[in-house]
């Protein structure tokens, strides 16, 4: 079973140091494995967001990207996203913390 992915949302020293969503651009791309349409039963917009997450954990050990920074990168609207996060915690898939912004 593959490893969880967490963290969406860290403070802007970290978000700065581990990754820039802005440096993602039209050449990036993120995979869709068997595994997560098989073992996890994924499909469509959870599936799309589950694998970009599941990109960006591999290469740093979390995912701090914003609701935002998943919708430009998925072409996935701002609210369906928020859906989408609620739904993949609710199964246990990710886990999201939230960083109040001062």
């Amino acid at each position: 079973m593959p490893a969880k992915v967490c963290s969406l949302d860290l403070d802007n020293s970290y978000r700065d140091f581990i990754f820039n969503c802005q440096n993602m651009n039209e050449e990036s791309n993120f995979r869709v494995y068997g595994w997560m349409i098989h073992k996890l039963h994924l499909k469509g917009n959870e599936l799309l967001c589950y694998a970009l997450i599941y990109r960006v954990y591999e290469e740093m050990g979390s995912c701090p990207m914003t609701y935002k920074e998943i919708s430009n990168q998925t072409g996935i609207s701002f609210l369906t996203v928020g859906t989408v996060i609620k739904s993949l915690c609710k199964k246990g898939y990710i886990n999201k913390e939230q960083f109040v912004y001062e």
